[in-house]
């Protein structure tokens, strides 16, 4: 099975919910809820969701370490998820502000 890891970045704590900064954090949530996704376990300092979409496994991430930290949760959290998939396709995407962005805009890449 093909495996997804979404990782939305941020900064955890309640004065920063919903600001700019966390767009990656509310882009996860938004796609936990609309797929029935439990952000339920814990692993490599971050809130982690597992669960199926048209065949692929996905994994939904929130690291509970400031962005300028991300990469200590991040690296483990791509080293688990995608690097020990040998025998199927897996990729990594993240959600983050983009700051030179007007207000109410968003940019999707592939």
């Amino acid at each position: 099975m093909d495996t997804f890891l979404i990782v939305g970045l941020g900064n955890p704590g309640e004065q920063y919910k919903h600001t700019r900064h966390n767009v990656g954090f509310d882009v996860v949530e938004i796609l936990a809820q609309k797929l029935g996704i439990k952000m339920n376990r814990h692993r490599f300092r971050a809130e982690v969701g597992e669960g199926t979409y048209e065949g692929m496994k996905l994994v939904l991430a929130r690291p509970q370490t400031f962005m300028n930290l991300s990469g200590e949760s991040v690296v483990p959290l791509v080293q688990w998820y995608v690097s020990r998939s040998f025998t199927t396709t897996a990729t990594c995407r993240w959600a983050r502000c983009a700051c030179g962005l007007p207000v109410r805009r968003a940019r999707i890449t592939a």
